[in-house]
């Protein structure tokens, strides 16, 4: 309980501060969707930066040396995801290490005979149950200021954390605020997963990138890489799926197009 109401007063007082003269002008000319924000929307975008570059441990890796801007960059984009979603600072995130490109990483694969091995693979970026998020620099800064490509990589590797936020495991499903809304977005969801992988099977041209065809995480997380870097293209292929990216996270990116 202390915990907590000291952690809001912390908050309320970085809100309370006016807002880096620097910072803004980099998130006008970065972050490709900030000048068709409201005045209101703005303002909270500005919160949730200010409150994420201060809260989060930045860790550069490999030679990386994090600046201020490098942490706004990061900030900016997760901000906007959250926009409708209330105050979401991702409590659970503690660190985000930034690399200077795609690095080797080691996880467990079970063989066929059943034996656990490591398996190593180049990555882009990584999220972590409870743990840290894993960046690459160039797609971190790439992914801000490109509009109508339907790739970035601060989105995805955050969408997964939202998705977590649930359950230990990523399953597509992030929390929902009523019954209806998860049953409408299972429905759809399910429908435009399986058309998904169909499509990437077949050859023919698929909803979002083949990779959403990995599994039910990957597909939410390209699933909301489109529906915030190229929303028309999502809304034309399958308008109930985007009413229902629209539904979850509380914002029409559509009006940011116009």
């Amino acid at each position: 309980m202390f915990f907590s109401w000291f952690k809001q007063r912390s908050r309320d007082r970085i809100k309370s501060q006016p807002f880096s003269s620097d910072w803004r002008t980099f998130v006008e000319t970065h972050l490709w969707q900030y000048p068709a924000l409201t005045p209101a929307e703005q303002e909270k975008l500005q919160h949730s930066i200010a409150i994420l570059v201060a809260e989060k441990n930045w860790e550069g890796c490999n030679g990386v040396q994090v600046d201020e801007l490098h942490k706004v960059a990061i900030a900016a984009q997760v901000g906007l995801m959250t926009l409708g979603l209330g105050e979401e600072y991702f409590d659970n995130v503690m660190s985000v290490l930034i690399y200077p490109s795609a690095y080797r990483a080691t996880s467990p694969v079970a063989s066929a005979g059943g034996v656990v091995i490591e398996s190593q693979s180049d990555r882009l970026g990584e999220a972590w149950y409870r743990g840290p998020v894993v960046l690459s620099l160039p797609d971190v800064l790439e992914g801000a200021r490109s509009p109508n490509h339907a790739r970035n990589l601060v989105v995805h590797e955050f969408a997964h954390q939202l998705d977590m936020l649930n359950g230990r495991s990523a399953d597509g499903i992030p929390p929902m605020n009523s019954d209806e809304q998860a049953q409408s977005w299972i429905h759809n969801f399910q429908r435009a997963y399986q058309r998904q992988v169909q499509d990437c099977q077949s050859g023919h041209r698929p909803l979002v990138d083949c990779y959403g065809a990995t599994n039910e995480a990957e597909f939410f997380a390209v699933l909301t890489e489109a529906f915030f870097q190229a929303p028309k293209h999502l809304a034309a292929a399958d308008h109930d799926l985007f009413m229902s990216l629209q539904s979850y996270y509380q914002q029409d990116p559509l009006r940011w197009t116009h």
